[in-house]
This record gives structure tokens, C-alpha cells and sequence, in this order.
């Protein structure tokens, strides 16, 4: 189950307010009795109130219009009426109207307390009866205080209906010890709890997205609290002066209607001691519907996890991603991306990341749908994670994808002999990565035109000294001009004999650009051992580059390829010797590792040479699957899925990436210490692997940073 983190108060850093807020006591009063007078006296002057907190007006998004947040009704559409104060002789209070634009009596606000009838114990009305209509008690208090310097006064309770307790409404009510305050509440007022040195702990609703300045200022006794976690920036203006404050709560979203605790079953913990999610793999027989019953969650939301369509149809053998909802939202009109993550103080870019039927924002949210806030499942560790993309990459691809990134490395960079950059059309994918929260790498390959790796066109920059100081003074500006965060070079197939060369070369370029902040990433060939014949590997030291570059990337992939036999992509067992050895030449905290975001479909017999496997995407292969109704089977040694058909009588074999098989390898980077994850590619949507990532890792942005 989500425990909300905890965080320790710095008494230290209020000490500034206390002495302020005393200087201001005996102005306060004056104030009180000042406001009193008025408002006894007859005028068409609305109170003026301070707000405090967060601003309740919508910013903008990379994808919505800006619109106003209307949480609660705003004091331009609900307005006070200072001659309709009314007395009845049934409630303990005094009231106001509240009413709208059309002179409609649309709820009460308790305007003061009768002092015959104030106890040590007071529970607020939820409504008021007034000439046999019944109006909600919307409002404690209008801009002074209801119950303010009540020393007898122990206990108060708030209902669900209030929205907004005003400023001052219970300030220096020493004696106070509990404060219930209801889901509901929506605005606490500045100073409305000031001088309340007896209250030691409080919980205040996850529905409030405003609190005041000095709220719960000079709290003295106030040891623990629990609030949402947007006002996380804001403790120490609220809970100035409260030296004892020890313990602080966030409340992170709304609770989940109607959720089962746990669920009924779980996967064995992929690394000791964390699960990370829990995967259902279809039996004959099974519904959707069948299974979102057994573990107490959404059948849309398993939908959208696991990118279904209707009518539903499962594959026998199909792994079935299940998360846990920590909280969720229902979308109401006048919403917007920017202003439901305001309200609970996450990022536009994390919202995307929980609801991946979102596209990155390119599908607009609609009033009565259901947002997922964050999910219960362990964020096990922090990691970075880069994606490769080609600039011809849709638009549903980039924006689903980007939420789930801190790098995005356009591809690629070609160059000349003499050193000259071959350009790229990469201006949008570097400015959508950055709207996102994520930051675009600058990818320079020795790819040619004709789609291979050329060592010669290496050896030449290698060679020629010159030649690679124009390259890398050219990659500078580069840099400079587009907004790049740094550079990855990928020089595949070298030479052997220039193994030492290239490693120079990396060197050279990553003090250059160190100089000037750019980072250097360098990509790594699957290797086993120093010695690995092939020229794929003998050009690629691990220890002369690793010590060369300021990270690599290490391509643990490729076993399954186009020219090859039918098997697995990345072997998890292969997998594991590759990193074996790179962990013995390279410190771990410099290492990506490579993660395939694709799979292949092989048709049979396979003929060495002449047969070429067709490169399909994870979603796909589960499509192929449904079409010709095959049966997907997992291959334990390899942690892999594959499944065979036949299409007009020719026999297919095909082996791709699931939840079961990302999950496996997402787990060996926190085995090892690895700095994240390198994803080779982007192009393809691949909803259950994101939200792996999403839902069991704090991956690394740029947002606020």
C-alpha cells in the first residue's frame, strides 16, 4: 500500500515569521473589531479577501487552451449581500447569504458565532433551513473571524459542504486541540488558524488547493501534519513559527473508490524485496472483464495498460500488465492537463505518463474521464533513460513516448571526411523534447546513406587531426545553436586497429565540450570478453572508451536480427555476460544499458542468407497473434515471449518484448548500479513497457530543475 512519504520541518528557517507575526497581533485586533463595525453596517461593498497559496487560475500546456480552474464557486460568481444577514432563532449562528450573479441564493456563509451559544465543543452544520428551503454551508466565516479568540473553545468539525474557511475565522483560539476538517474543503484563508497554541496534530483534506499565508502560524504545540503534497514550497509561510513541527505527511491524490487493498496475487518480486507490478498471463478461457474483477481493478484501465481495443479479444498466453491506482480523478468541465496537475502538485508531464491513452496530451481530456494520479507500486529507483528516434517518427509515437524520458537522441548525425556535419531534420523532436521535461542528445554516427556502418569513413577522422578538430568544433556549435544537452557518438564496426584511435578521439571531443558543459556518451557493441573476435566488437575497448567518455551505452541486443535464426532479441542469460564484463571494465555509474523496443517475425524454414526477418513492434507481434490465433509461450532461459503461425500455408515464428520481458530487464539495471536505461527505439508504441517504467522507477526529467 502507498505510505506517503515523510519529511522533517526546519524550525531553523521559520524564525524570520515569528517575530513578524507578533509585531502584527495588535494591528490583527484592530483589524477584527475595524471589520466587525463594517460589516454590522449596511453597504454594497464586497469583504476583500487575500487568497494565499497557489494561484487558482489554469497556466497552459503543451497541448490544452488555457481555461480558469473553478474548484469552488469564485467570488466573482458567488457574491456576498451585507443586508442579508439573518439571525434565526433555530441554529447557534448567524449567516450570510451566498448568491449568484442572478441574485440566486446558491448557499449560506456562517458569518459569526452567538456568543450565548459557543461551547469548548462546536460541529458546524452542513446546511441551513431558511423559509423551508434547504442551502448547503458553503462558507465558515467572511473575511473575519467566526470564533476567533475563543480561549474555552477545544473542538471544532468542519462538514463535507464547507469550501472555504475565511482568514482569521479561528485565530488565537488557544484552547483548540482538534481541528476536523472534511473531503470537501477546498480554501483555508489566511490566518485562519494563527496563535492555536494548543493544536498538536492536523490533517488538512486532499481536496485543498489553497491555503493562506500564516494559516497555521504560531501553532506552537503542532507536531504532526498531513496535507497534499502541492504545498510542499509553501510549509513555512503556513506553519510559521511552529518550532515543534516534526512530522510532515503528504497526501499525493484523491483515494480510489471501491479498490481492493492488494491485489489477490502477485508475481514473484522481480529483485529482492520490491514488486514492482503484478502480470496475468491469459489462460483459456479468460475475459477482460474476468480478470479486472480478480484483481479489483478497472477493466478500462486494463485497457489502456495493456493498449486493447474493444470487443477485447485476449491472445492464450498473453501477459496482462496490472497496476495498483494510487488515486485517481475524475475530469470536470473547465479542466485542463495544467490545471488537474496543479491541483495535485505533479507535473503536466507525469499526468501523460499515468494515462498513456493520453498520447502525450494529442487525445484532449473530456469531462467525466477518469485520470489515473500516480500508482501504488514501488518506485524502486531512480534512474535516466534514453530513446533514439528518427525524424520521421508520428506524431502519436513521440508525444506518448517523451513523458517517459530524460533523453531523446535524434538519429543521426552523418559527417564527412573533412569533418563537415551532414544535417539533420531534428528542430522538432529537440523542441518537443524539451516542452516535455526531457532533453534531446546529439546522435553522430558513421552511418552512410546506404544504411551501413563505414570504418573507413572512422579511420579518415581518426587519421587526419585536423579533420577531427573541424568535426568536433562543427558538433560545438551544434550544440550551441539547437539546444542540445550533450553528445552520443556511435561509431560501429571499427577497425581493430583503430580501437585505441577511436577511444582518443572520444577523448578528445568530451574535453572539448566538457569545457563548455556538453556531456559525451559512447556507444558500446555487446561484447563478453576483452578478446571477442569480430569486427562488430574488436574496435570497441571497453576500459580505453569507458575511461574516454563520460557515460556509454551499452547495446545488449541483436542476437535475434534480420539475417539471423529465429530466436530471442536479448537473451536475458546472453544479457547478463555482456554486463558481467562491462561492469569489470567500466565503473557501473557510467553505464545505460540497452533495452529492444521491437521484435521480429521469421518465416520458416529459415535459411541462412536468404531469409530476412521482418521487424514488427511489441504491440504488433500481440495482433499477429490475435489474427491468426496463435498461442504465445514464454521462453523462461531467454525471459522472452515468441509464438508460431502459419499465413496461407507458410509457417512464421516470431519473438518479442512484453511486460514480463522488460520488466525482467528493467531489473538488472538497480542489480548492477547502472546510471538507466538506453531504448533502442522509439518508433513503435509499446504502452505496458512505459508504464513499467512509469509505475516501479523515478525516471530522471528536467522539469523543475
Amino acid at each position: 500500500m502507498f505510505a506517503p512519504p515523510q519529511a522533517k520541518a526546519s524550525a531553523d528557517s521559520r524564525q524570520n515569521g515569528v517575530s513578524i507575526m507578533k509585531k502584527l497581533l495588535a494591528l490583527l485586533l484592530v483589524v477584527c473589531i475595524s471589520a466587525f463595525i463594517f460589516v454590522s453596517c449596511k453597504g454594497d461593498d464586497k469583504p476583500s479577501e487575500t487568497t494565499g497559496g497557489e494561484e487558482t487560475t489554469a497556466g497552459s500546456d503543451s497541448t490544452n487552451a488555457s481555461t480558469p480552474e473553478v474548484t469552488t464557486p469564485p467570488e466573482t460568481t458567488h457574491v456576498f449581500v451585507d443586508q442579508n444577514i439573518i439571525d434565526s432563532l433555530d441554529y447557534d449562528y448567524i449567516i450570510r447569504l451566498i448568491k449568484d450573479d442572478n441574485n440566486k441564493t446558491v448557499g449560506v456563509a456562517i458569518f459569526t458565532w452567538k456568543e450565548n451559544k459557543a461551547s469548548d465543543s462546536i460541529t458546524f452544520d452542513s446546511e441551513y433551513v431558511l423559509d423551508g428551503v434547504t442551502y448547503p454551508v458553503l462558507q465558515i466565516g467572511v473575511g473575519q473571524g467566526v470564533l476567533n479568540f475563543q480561549k474555552q473553545l477545544k473542538s471544532v468539525t468542519i462538514p463535507g459542504s464547507v469550501q472555504k474557511i475565511s482568514k482569521v475565522a479561528f485565530n488565537f483560539c488557544t484552547a483548540l486541540t482538534t481541528v476536523n476538517l472534511s473531503e470537501g474543503l477546498e480554501e483555508i484563508g489566511e490566518m485562519a488558524f494563527w496563535g492555536c497554541t494548543s493544536l498538536e496534530t492536523l490533517t488538512i483534506p486532499s481536496t485543498v488547493t489553497s491555503i493562506g499565508s500564516n494559516a497555521f502560524a504560531d501553532c506552537t504545540s503542532l507536531k504532526s501534519v498531513t496535507l497534499p503534497r502541492a504545498f510542499e514550497d509553501s510549509i513555512d509561510t503556513i506553519f510559521a513559527g511552529c518550532d515543534n513541527l516534526a512530522t510532515i505527511n503528504y497526501i499525493d491524490w484523491f483515494p480510489v473508490p471501491n479498490q481492493k487493498s492488494s491485489h489477490t496475487m502477485k508475481t514473484k518480486a522481480l529483485y529482492e524485496g520490491i514488486f514492482i507490478m503484478t502480470i496475468h498471463v491469459v489462460k483459456p478461457g479468460d475475459t477482460l472483464a474476468g480478470i479486472a474483477d480478480t484483481y479489483g481493478v478497472s477493466e478500462d484501465l486494463l485497457a489502456i495498460w495493456n493498449a486493447l481495443s474493444e470487443p477485447y479479444a485476449l491472445v492464450v498466453g498473453q501477459a496482462i500488465l496490472i497496476l495498483t491506482p494510487a488515486g485517481v480523478y475524475t475530469v470536470r468541465a473547465g479542466d485542463t492537463v495544467a490545471s488537474i496537475a496543479r491541483r495535485f502538485g505533479i507535473s503536466a508531464r507525469e499526468l501523460f505518463a499515468n494515462n498513456p491513452n493520453l498520447d502525450g496530451g494529442l487525445v484532449p481530456i473530456f469531462e467525466g474521464q477518469t485520470l489515473v494520479l500516480g500508482f501504488e507500486e514501488e518506485k524502486a529507483y531512480t534512474m535516466k533513460t534514453n530513446a533514439y528516434a528518427y525524424p520521421f517518427i508520428t506524431d502519436e509515437a513521440l508525444y506518448g513516448t517523451l513523458p517517459y524520458l530524460t533523453f531523446l537522441a535524434p538519429f543521426t548525425y552523418g559527417f564527412t571526411p573533412q569533418g563537415e556535419l551532414i544535417p539533420l531534420d531534428d528542430e522538432r523532436l529537440i523542441t518537443s523534447a524539451i516542452s516535455y521535461g526531457s532533453a534531446a542528445l546529439m546522435h553522430l554516427s558513421t552511418l552512410t546513406e546506404a544504411g551501413t556502418f563505414s570504418n573507413e569513413l572512422a579511420s579518415a577522422i581518426f587519421a587526419d587531426e585536423q579533420a577531427a578538430d573541424t568535426l568536433i568544433t562543427n558538433i560545438l556549435e551544434n550544440l550551441r545553436a539547437k539546444d542540445y544537452y550533450g553528445l552520443d557518438i556511435d561509431f560501429e564496426f571499427i577497425s581493430p586497429s583503430d580501437a585505441a584511435a577511436y577511444a582518443r578521439f572520444i577523448e578528445k571531443a568530451r574535453i572539448r565540450l566538457n569545457a563548455e558543459g556538453y556531456p559525451v556518451i559512447a556507444a558500446l557493441a555487446p561484447k563478453t570478453s576483452r578478446d571477442q573476435p569480430g569486427q562488430f566488437y574488436e574496435g570497441h575497448d571497453y576500459a580505453l572508451i569507458g575511461a574516454a567518455a563520460n557515460e556509454v551505452f551499452v547495446m545488449t541486443y541483436e542476437w535475434g536480427y534480420t539475417y539471423g535464426p529465429p530466436m530471442a532479441v536479448a537473451p536475458l542469460a546472453s544479457v547478463r555476460r555482456v554486463l558481467d564484463f562491462a561492469v569489470s571494465e567500466i565503473p557501473a555509474n557510467k553505464i545505460y544499458m540497452g533495452i529492444p523496443n521491437y521484435g521480429y517475425d521469421w518465416t520458416l524454414p529459415y535459411k541462412q542468407g536468404e531469409t530476412r526477418a521482418q521487424l514488427i513492434g511489441n504491440e504488433e507481434a500481440i495482433e499477429i497473434a490475435r489474427r491468426y490465433g496463435a498461442e504465445i509461450r514464454y521462453d523462461e532461459a531467454s525471459a522472452t515471449p515468441y509464438f508460431n503461425y502459419s499465413e496461407n500455408g507458410t509457417p512464421h515464428e516470431v519473438w518479442f518484448e512484453d511486460a514480463r520481458s522488460w520488466a525482467a530487464k528493467l531489473a538488472l539495471i538497480p542489480e548492477y548500479g547502472f546510471v538507466g536505461a538506453g531504448i533502442w527505439n522509439a518508433m513503435r508504441p509499446f504502452t505496458q513497457g512505459w508504464l513499467i517504467l512509469q509505475s516501479g522507477y523515478r525516471v530522471t526529467s528536467f522539469i523543475d530543475s
